[in-house]
């Protein structure tokens, strides 16, 4: 009975990963053929199995999606699953992004990359398409070596729960929030890391509040620099960090 129970776990997460790596294939094809095509794929698609519709709209409803960069920090070969270190995502979650063995390729402990995320129904973060980091931060990456394994403790990933939908928005954007219609407020750009896409404004004010500085994304700071005295309103995040929006000169 223990053998039978072990081999029906073991073939429900062989599907599940597989479930993974299909998605992540298929994303990769399609990649290579222009948007017409795409379109017209989906639509034949949709003819095919009309139950699709809804769950396309709603991704299509939503704001594009976006990469993220961040370093493999572990990984445990016979376990087929390691980590993502990466500060925007930790930051929004209070984790690092889960990394199946569908997904690692050829990169190793270390590893400096860009990837896509989406959500597992107990609203995780996984990480899909990996690639090398376009404007790589340090000399940290290397190849794989499984002959130095991670430490054995760290938290508990369920594979029971299949993938559920591509995550559109920026993790960094509350849509039941409207900045526009908030006070502004102001302060200094106090750090920015361009190779990690974010930064931190310093605001007396806000930090009496909640006791951090704002974030400042990549897709926010514009023309402006560390040092520069800015005016900003103020959106926030599930956890309510506060998040700086539509920058402009104090």
């Amino acid at each position: 009975a223990m053998s039978c129970t072990y081999q029906a776990s073991q073939s429900s997460f062989a599907a599940n990963m597989a479930l993974v790596s299909a998605e992540t294939t298929l994303a990769r094809t399609m990649q290579t053929y222009d948007d017409a095509t795409i379109a017209q794929a989906v639509s034949l698609l949709v003819s095919l199995r009309p139950e699709l519709q809804n769950s396309l709209m709603e991704v299509l409803s939503n704001l594009p999606g976006r990469r993220y960069t961040g370093f493999i920090k572990s990984f445990w070969p016979e376990k087929h699953f390691g980590f993502i270190e990466c500060a925007e995502l930790y930051q929004e979650f209070g984790q690092d992004t889960f990394l199946s063995d569908m997904e690692i390729g050829s990169f190793g402990l270390g590893s400096e990359v860009s990837f896509s995320v989406i959500l597992n129904k107990e609203n995780k973060p996984q990480a899909r398409f990996l690639n090398a980091a376009d404007h790589p931060s340090s000399g940290r990456g290397q190849a794989a070596d499984w002959n130095n394994p991670p430490p054995a403790k760290f938290p508990r990933i369920s594979h029971q729960a299949p993938v559920q939908w591509i995550r559109k928005p920026s993790i960094y954007e509350d849509s039941s929030q409207n900045p526009a219609a908030g006070p502004r407020h102001t302060g200094t750009i106090k750090s920015f890391f361009p190779e990690k896409r974010y930064g931190f404004i310093s605001c007396d004010e806000l930090m009496a509040t909640y006791g951090s500085d704002v974030f400042l994304s990549d897709q926010e700071i514009g023309g402006f620099q560390v040092g520069n005295a800015v005016t900003f309103s103020v959106g926030y995040n599930k956890s309510g960090k506060p998040q700086a929006r539509q920058l402009q000169a104090a």
